[in-house]
C-alpha cells in the first residue's frame, strides 16, 4: 500500500497539570531526518522521542514541535540566574567600554545568552513524561492517517499513468506490423531500381535485409515494458515501496528510450513521446512515496 512522505498530525491533550500540543509534519526526503523543538524539561528524553518517531515515521524530512502549557502559571515561569547574568553584564560592559560602543541594550542581550533564563521545571517526572508520550502517539497516528489518505491519491494518479503506458504500447504494436512491411517494401523497391545498374546477390541481400530488420525490431522492448508495468502495479501493494518503484520506473524508461531510438517511424515516435510524458509523471510522484 502506498503511503505519502508528506504528512501532518496534531494532538492537543488536556491533563490535570498541563495541556500538551504536538505538531508533527514531514515532506519528502531520501532518508529520515528528524528535527525536534521541545521544552527544556524534555531535553533529557530527546533520544527516546527520536527513537519512537523513527520506528513509526520511517522516512522523510520530519519536524515535530512540542508545546507544554502549565495550568499553574508559577510552574511555567522562568527565573534569572543572577550570578551568571551579572558576570555576563560585567564582561560585556568592559568590552563595550574598550570598543567605545553604546551600552543601552546590554541587559537585553544578556537575557538572551545561554543559561541566563532558566525554567523552574528543569526535568519532567516519569508520570508527566508518560502523558507526553501518549499525546505524541496520538499525533503520530493522525500523521499516519494523513499519509495514508495522500498515498491513496498518489496511487490513483500513478496507476492511471501506468495504464496509459500499457495502452500506448498496444497502439505501438498495432503500428509495428505495418512499419516492418513498409521498411521491407521500401528496401526492395530501391534494390529493384538498382538492378539495371548494379549486380545484386539476392541471397546476400536477403540476409542483410533480415539483419537490418532485426536491428529495428522492438518486440523485446515491448515485452519487457509490459512486464515492468505489471511488476510496478504489484510493488505498489508492498509497504514502504517508494525506492523500489523508483528503480522500476528507471527500467521502464530504458525500454521506452530504446523503442524511440529504434522506431524509425514518425507515428511510433509520437507515441513514445506520450509514453515519456506519462513516465515523468510517475517519476515525479514516486519521489513523494514512502
Amino acid at each position: 500500500m502506498i503511503l505519502s512522505m508528506t504528512g501532518y498530525g496534531q494532538a492537543i491533550t488536556e491533563f490535570e497539570r498541563f495541556t500538551i500540543k504536538i505538531d508533527l509534519r514531514s515532506v519528502n526526503g531520501k532518508a529520515l531526518d528528524i528535527n525536534l523543538r521541545i521544552p527544556r524539561e524534555l531535553y533529557h528524553k530527546e533520544f527516546l522521542l527520536r527513537n519512537e518517531i523513527s520506528k513509526r515515521v520511517v522516512r522523510g524530512s520530519v519536524n515535530m514541535n512540542v508545546n507544554i502549557e502549565y495550568k499553574d502559571v508559577a510552574l511555567s515561569a522562568r527565573k534569572i540566574n543572577k550570578d551568571l547574568a551579572l558576570s555576563y553584564l560585567k564582561e560585556l560592559s568592559q568590552i563595550a567600554h574598550m570598543m567605545e560602543l553604546h551600552k543601552e541594550n546590554l541587559m537585553q542581550n544578556v537575557l538572551q545568552l545561554p543559561e541566563v533564563m532558566k525554567s523552574i521545571n528543569e526535568e519532567m517526572s516519569e508520570d508527566d513524561f508518560a502523558s507526553v508520550m501518549q499525546s505524541m502517539f496520538t499525533s503520530i497516528q493522525n500523521f499516519i492517517t494523513f499519509r495514508t489518505q495522500e498515498g491513496a491519491s498518489l496511487e490513483k494518479v500513478i496507476s492511471q499513468s501506468v495504464k496509459n503506458i500499457s495502452a500506448l504500447t498496444d497502439e505501438i504494436e498495432t503500428l509495428e506490423a505495418r512499419r516492418m512491411a513498409s521498411i521491407r517494401e521500401r528496401l526492395t523497391k530501391e534494390l529493384t531500381d538498382l538492378k539495371d545498374r548494379v549486380k545484386v546477390d539476392e541471397n546476400r541481400f536477403e540476409q542483410e535485409l533480415i539483419y537490418y530488420i532485426e536491428r529495428l525490431d522492438i518486440t523485446e522492448e515491448k515485452v519487457r515494458l509490459r512486464n515492468h508495468c505489471l511488476y510496478f502495479t504489484q510493488v505498489m501493494l508492498e509497504e514502504n515501496c517508494g525506492r523500489k518503484l523508483n528503480f522500476v520506473s528507471q527500467e521502464m524508461g530504458r525500454e521506452i528510450n530504446t523503442m524511440g531510438s529504434k522506431a524509425n517511424d514518425a507515428k511510433i515516435q509520437q507515441l513514445v513521446v506520450l509514453m515519456k510524458d506519462e513516465l515523468e509523471k510517475i517519476k515525479e510522484q514516486c519521489l513523494n512515496i514512502l
